[in-house]
């Protein structure tokens, strides 16, 4: 019996910190005392309880990790958020205007009723994401992963949403009025029931590839036939 106990304990030790609270508290220690530069941060699985520092406006976490925390209604205004892991992470009601998340992982993390006017979401996964009645408006989600993502009612005012995917995205109620979006997706967005819909901006798919002379090295410049220099004739 007593062998049980220890191998359960054993195991509790072993998962326990991959589970809840797996953020690196030496990480922690100096977001709490005002350091700002954040990058490759492990704040995985932290929440409202040990963060207690609520304004996090211009911090750079370029490449942190915030995979699975629990942050409602924090601040994040013109924060860097490049690279960072987001996945599953519960953010709702956070603000993040102006805030950079230019390849970021998003997978199913929840952004819904967050203010994120003007941030830049390009290259981003927000695969499965819930965005809903969230105020995007000017948002840049060029080339974004939506996929499955949950937008309904949320704010496009002026979004750029070219080479987004939006494969089986919800976009129910959504105020598009001003939104860039690629005219292959018109159908699709027409049967979504948003709202505006007249006032989208339809864009071509970018899809153009360099050519091979546009690849050489040198290419651009002007080819000059060498010319052999004359020799004045001796009189």
């Amino acid at each position: 019996m007593k062998r049980h106990v220890f191998f359960l304990m054993t195991i509790l030790i072993v998962v326990g910190p991959t589970v809840a609270g797996a953020f690196n508290q030496g990480d922690l220690a100096r977001l709490l005392g005002g350091d700002n530069n954040m990058q490759n941060a492990d704040l995985s699985g932290i929440g409202t309880g040990e963060l207690t520092r609520r304004d996090l406006q211009s911090i750079d976490f370029s490449g942190a990790d915030f995979r699975n925390c629990r942050l409602w209604s924090y601040e994040f205004k013109s924060s860097k958020l490049e690279g960072a892991k987001l996945d599953n992470a519960s953010l709702r009601g956070s603000h993040f205007n102006l805030a950079k998340f230019r390849g970021a992982s998003l997978r199913n993390a929840d952004l819904s009723i967050a203010p994120c006017g003007g941030a830049d979401f390009s290259n981003a996964d927000l695969s499965g994401g819930k965005l809903t009645s969230s105020p995007l408006q000017t948002c840049k989600f060029v080339k974004a992963k939506l996929n499955g993502a949950d937008l309904s009612n949320a704010m496009f005012f002026r979004a750029d949403l070219s080479g987004a995917d939006l494969t089986s995205a919800t976009l129910t109620n959504a105020d598009m009025d001003g939104a860039r979006v690629d005219i292959s997706w018109k159908s699709y967005v027409q049967s979504q029931n948003v709202r505006n819909f007249d006032k989208i901006e339809w864009v071509q798919p970018q899809s153009v590839k360099p050519s091979v002379e546009m690849v050489k090295p040198g290419a651009g410049k002007i080819d000059k036939e060498m010319v052999t220099p004359k020799v004045p004739s001796k009189k």
